[in-house]
Parts: structure tokens; C-alpha cells; sequence
């Protein structure tokens, strides 16, 4: 199954590219915060996945009560002509220290759908 995949957020055109950097950085300048800068408020949107015709799946780092976090949250289209995507209660929060232990699990995840003929590759 495709998906689509869109950098910093639903307005950007869609890129099958690579969706997080190999290396992110604390810093708030150089090229991964110049791909991925930082709104005056709200979550820092590295990704969405198209879920379905309605629904996408975000992917974010913000921070909530001093805690740095890596959202992922469904959102919906405010209306569907609109192109404005709302979060739902959909979702998890993680502190970021936790993203390496999250990408090996996912990463293990997809080599057993690929041992089970689930995923190609």
C-alpha cells in the first residue's frame, strides 16, 4: 500500500524522499532547523502520512511544560476544501530521548512484515 508522504506539514507538495534527517540537531540553525524551522508556536511538523481520504498521520517535535516530544497524531481536514488539517486525540506523545528505541522497533517491525511477504522489499 502507497502512501503519501509530505514534509513540514499539508501544504507542502508530496516527497517520497527520506522522512526523518539521519542526525537531528538541538541547534536552531543549520540545514535540518532551515527543512524544518521552527513556527512561532505550536509543533515543529517534520512529516504527514496520508491515512486515508480524510485522515493523515503527523509527525512532530514540540514541547510541552519544558519536555521535548515527538508527536505522532492523526489529524482531519477542517473541511475538504479547505486543505486546513486539525489534530484528533489520536495519538502519542513520546519524549524525544525515546525516538531511537521507537525507529528500532519500527525498523524490526518492518522486517518481520517483510519476512511475512506483508511489505515489499
Amino acid at each position: 500500500m502507497a502512501r503519501d508522504v509530505e514534509r513540514g506539514g499539508p501544504e507542502t507538495a508530496p516527497d517520497s524522499g527520506a522522512v526523518l534527517a539521519s542526525k537531528p540537531t538541538r541547534s536552531n540553525t543549520g540545514p535540518i532547523a532551515e527543512q524544518y524551522p521552527q513556527p512561532a508556536h505550536g509543533p515543529r511538523v517534520i512529516a504527514t502520512l496520508r491515512k486515508n481520504a480524510r485522515e493523515r498521520l503527523r509527525i512532530a517535535i514540540d514541547r510541552y511544560q519544558g519536555v521535548d516530544l515527538i508527536d505522532l497524531r492523526v489529524t482531519v481536514d477542517l473541511t475538504v476544501s479547505s486543505g486546513i488539517q486539525i489534530p484528533t486525540k489520536k495519538g502519542v506523545s513520546l519524549r524525544v530521548g525515546m525516538l531511537p528505541a521507537l525507529i528500532a522497533a519500527l525498523q524490526e517491525a518492518a522486517a518481520v512484515a517483510r519476512h511475512e511477504g506483508l511489505l515489499d522489499g
